[in-house]
């Protein structure tokens, strides 16, 4: 039987909701909690003077100076959620993938996917779910998921 993954996530965390088959119930597999992803700019950044680079740059930000600390901080979740996503499908713990979760997120969510990943990424759902419960998920999530259709003879 095909097990199937749904990644909903946001700025502040993500959940995975797995599906068996084409059973219409979902269940959560794991949770992530990023709570820097709500906090504001100011309160990322510190009032310390900025680090020098090698070449004596005060305040170069490695990373990339386009980069605000929100970005930095939504790009760290992302590469986060990128890499369990990767260890799971090396291992075969799902055959299908479907990423939901707002345009900026899944943006960042998409360049975090890797190459046992992307072969089993079925879909990217741009969607805001963050207030949505877990228990009514899947009726947010019918249009995506693995279903089979009753034929009547």
């Amino acid at each position: 039987m095909n097990t199937h993954w749904y990644l909903v996530g946001h700025r502040a965390g993500a959940r995975i909701f797995e599906q068996e088959g084409i059973k219409p119930e979902l269940r959560v597999v794991r949770r992530f909690d990023n709570p820097d992803g709500l906090l504001k700019t100011n309160e990322l950044v510190s009032d310390r003077q900025g680090r020098s680079d090698s070449a004596g740059m005060p305040g170069h930000n490695p990373v990339g100076d386009s980069n605000t600390p929100r970005e930095h901080v939504l790009e760290n979740f992302s590469h986060q959620l990128g890499q369990f996503l990767e260890q799971e499908a090396a291992r075969g713990a799902f055959a299908s993938l479907v990423l939901v979760a707002e345009p900026h997120v899944l943006g960042s969510l998409k360049k975090q996917i890797g190459k046992s990943t992307t072969p089993r990424l079925r879909e990217a759902l741009a969607k805001d779910l963050v207030r949505v419960s877990d228990h009514e998920m899947s009726a947010h999530l019918k249009s995506v998921m693995c279903v089979r259709e009753a034929i009547s003879g």
